[in-house]
């Protein structure tokens, strides 16, 4: 039967909040032993791989101990206004800018 919000019978009989799996943790000590337990094994067939090899297992196992990253969207918005120079150049005449631009060529 599914939970149903203001349920008096199973209030209290829960696991509490932030107590974790008696079955996950088990599993997690018994890995951490065999692991512990073979560190010599492991790093001696981690020597005998090939760099390629190498480093995909590397990074497989990294992967236990360094937390992954969240991609973070990064959002600019960029305000383009009128060059100075352009705002400078309607200062003037097309007569002045002709003349300005035979006088420089």
């Amino acid at each position: 039967m599914a939970f149903k919000e203001g349920n008096k019978v199973s209030k209290g009989r829960g696991r509490p909040k932030g107590v974790g799996n008696k079955a996950t943790s088990i599993v997690k000590e018994t890995i951490g032993a065999i692991l512990s337990d073979n560190v010599h094994e492991l790093e001696r067939r981690m020597n005998n791989l090939n760099d390629r090899d190498f480093i995909n297992a590397y990074t497989k196992l990294a992967s236990y101990v360094i937390p992954t990253l969240k991609a973070q969207e990064v959002k600019q918005t960029v305000t383009v206004g009128e060059p100075e120079w352009l705002q400078k150049l309607d200062a003037y005449s097309e007569e002045e800018i002709t003349a300005l631009m035979k006088e420089n060529q």
